[in-house]
């Protein structure tokens, strides 16, 4: 049993590693052969790698499923930069071929405000939750530290609206520059913000089998930050 374990676990970490380098490729080679690596709705999306994107990293996010749950990716977040900007895309691949990518949409909007904010007049800066806004376009390895380094306030609101203290858990959220914080099934959810459906918050799950599962269709990226807590973004 063993090792049957210890093969399926290499196995497992062969399969994540093949996938990575996919898309360190992706971005890396300019031959990248998309007719032979891009299947589903990414054989229809013209997309390409801008000559000034600079790749930081790659790393895999675990098992996802397409919107019917009939299939299974693995899914792949590439980090990257360009010029003054950055973006965290989430790539949905399935044997050596990319089916779909993902990204925190419509947020060109508030990095736009956290540029311009110190140059916004009083009366501006007053109704901007600067705070807010900065998590909400922070990149995923900020919001991880920032999310580890605020764990004991997490679950001080979780344990307040448990007991119905929602004037505590009202204050701390404020202090977080959180909008909301609900319990949606066997979860705990707290939303920092987002623009429409496109939210980036942290979520609390006793046990991983309660989570909901990535897809290209709402959770875009799930990322466990400690042994209940994790970083997730929808679309």
């Amino acid at each position: 049993m063993k090792f049957l374990l210890a093969l399926f676990a290499a196995l497992n970490f062969a399969f994540a590693g093949s996938n990575t380098e996919l898309i360190r490729q992706l971005f890396t080679d300019p031959n990248f052969n998309k007719t032979a690596h891009f299947a589903g709705e990414m054989k229809e999306r013209k997309f390409s790698v801008g000559k000034d994107v600079t790749l930081k990293g790659v790393s895999s996010l675990g098992i996802g499923e397409s919107q019917d749950e009939s299939d299974e990716y693995k899914v792949i977040r590439a980090s990257i930069e360009q010029k003054d900007d950055w973006f965290d895309l989430y790539f949905f691949v399935k044997d050596e071929k990319i089916y779909a990518v993902r990204v925190l949409a419509l947020m060109q909007i508030p990095k736009q405000i956290a540029r311009s904010y110190d140059r916004a007049s009083e009366a501006d800066r007053r109704i901007i939750d600067i705070g807010q806004i900065r998590l909400m376009i922070a990149r995923d390895s900020e919001l991880v530290a920032f999310g580890r380094q605020n764990l004991d306030k997490f679950e001080t609101i979780f344990q307040a609206k448990s007991a119905g203290e929602g004037a505590k858990a009202e204050q701390i959220l404020s202090e977080l520059h959180f909008t909301s914080a609900e319990f949606q099934n066997e979860i705990f959810i707290l939303t920092i913000g987002g623009v429409t459906d496109n939210t980036v918050g942290f979520m609390r799950a006793d046990e991983p089998s309660k989570l909901p599962k990535m897809s290209p269709h709402e959770y875009i990226m799930i990322e466990q930050i400690s042994p209940k807590w994790y970083l997730f973004k929808t679309t």
